[in-house]
């Protein structure tokens, strides 16, 4: 079960998830550095991201980024990624329980 309440006032929720997953060797999007530098969740969302998330974009840092933080700090990762799909279900179950 993930915690990512925070993410319904992300400057994310609603952009194509694909945008914050980017392929192996590709480069970071444009529209996922500014959607996350003009987030008002990006702190909470580092911060899960650095216990979660071994990929993706996500609190303005990347996966090596994060695995440096990881190294630093001295942290494991609680429960890997399940990526896209995950991320989807998550919006996907927040829009119905505001439609509600």
């Amino acid at each position: 079960m993930t915690n990512l309440h925070f993410a319904v006032n992300g400057a994310c929720q609603g952009m194509d998830s694909a945008v914050f997953f980017p392929g192996r060797g590709e480069k970071i999007s444009d529209e996922a550095v500014k959607a996350c530098g003009s987030c008002p969740c990006q702190a909470q969302c580092l911060d899960w991201a650095v216990q979660h998330e071994s990929v993706g974009y996500w609190g303005g840092t990347s996966e090596k980024t994060r695995r440096a933080m990881r190294k630093h700090l001295k942290i494991r990762l609680v429960s890997p990624s399940m990526m896209a799909e995950l991320w989807d279900r998550e919006w996907w179950l927040d829009e119905r329980v505001r439609a509600s």
